[in-house]
């Protein structure tokens, strides 16, 4: 066995035993450049690793820039929309004093339209969204031309196919663009609070807001289908709550800067109380 090891441990000398001899019949000063040059070949080698591993971080750092630009606008017309959707409720059941402010709203939307339009060109063949973008646009066009002489349910369904088409689009922004690809757990928790889950939480609320709004409307009581989608939107609202707290709280902690924590926590804060009050009113209800 010993045998075994000490043969064992000669075969590197055997594979080296070549360049060995060379090395022996050459001078003092062409080893030294022979040695030299191999050096610098390794050197060039990790050098062009590096720049390309900081060529790609670069890259990424670039695509999430344009993602993170292509959706400021975005948010804002889910926000328009939303609230046009609470408008429009209100008006296709009887509710004509809104009108005014409910014309107001589409012209929002419209110049909401016009600057994602204007960052679509510019970032659209980068992030791949020109064609879900127009498709959008068309969808907008159509409930705009109809939204003052639909009944309430078609302008309900309306509007929510809309907003499920931003969050589609805000999402392939998300990924085209790397944001929701981010290594860093907490760039990747603040990207999963912006695209995912504070729209989902816009979205669930403006729902309910509007099964309240009917009761008000209409005065009567709410029937047990209607009670029963108030506590299914409680159940979706109370897990996006605690999804979006956990996951911010881990960026918190990962956050080697330390300013994620004093920029966001009183607004997470307002956020989550202001969503906790609504669903103890809805479960005292």
């Amino acid at each position: 066995m010993i045998a075994n090891m000490r043969s064992g441990g000669g075969r590197p000398r055997l594979l080296l035993a070549p360049a060995v001899a060379v090395m022996n019949r050459l001078t003092y000063p062409r080893k030294f450049a022979l040695i030299s040059l191999l050096l610098a070949l390794q050197l060039g080698l990790v050098m062009y690793l590096l720049t390309s591993e900081m060529n790609d971080r670069i890259e990424f750092a670039q695509k999430e820039i344009q993602g993170d630009r292509y959706l400021r606008p975005l948010r804002h017309l889910f926000e328009h929309i939303l609230q046009s959707r609470v408008l429009a409720h209100a008006y296709a059941n009887g509710c004509v004093s809104l009108r005014p402010e409910l014309i107001r709203k589409q012209a929002e939307i419209d110049e909401d339209f016009e600057t994602s339009q204007a960052i679509d060109q510019k970032l659209g063949h980068i992030l791949n969204t020109t064609s879900k973008f127009n498709a959008l646009k068309e969808n907008w066009r159509f409930l705009r031309a109809k939204l003052l002489g639909l009944e309430a349910s078609d302008c309900d369904d309306l509007h929510a196919q809309l907003l499920m088409d931003i969050r589609a689009l805000g999402a392939h922004v998300g990924n085209t663009s790397n944001l929701i690809l981010d290594p860093d757990l907490d760039s990747y928790y603040v990207m999963d609070a912006i695209l995912l889950k504070l729209p989902q939480s816009q979205d669930l609320l403006a729902r309910a807001r509007l099964l309240g709004r009917k009761g008000i409307v209409t005065g009567k009581p709410p029937t047990v289908e209607e009670r029963t989608e108030f506590i299914r939107l409680a159940g979706l609202l109370r897990s996006n709550w605690e999804e979006t707290r956990k996951g911010l709280d881990v960026a918190f902690r990962n956050n080697p800067a330390a300013n994620l924590k004093a920029s966001l926590e009183q607004p997470l804060r307002d956020h989550l109380a202001a969503t906790d009050a609504f669903l103890h009113a809805i479960d005292s209800d």
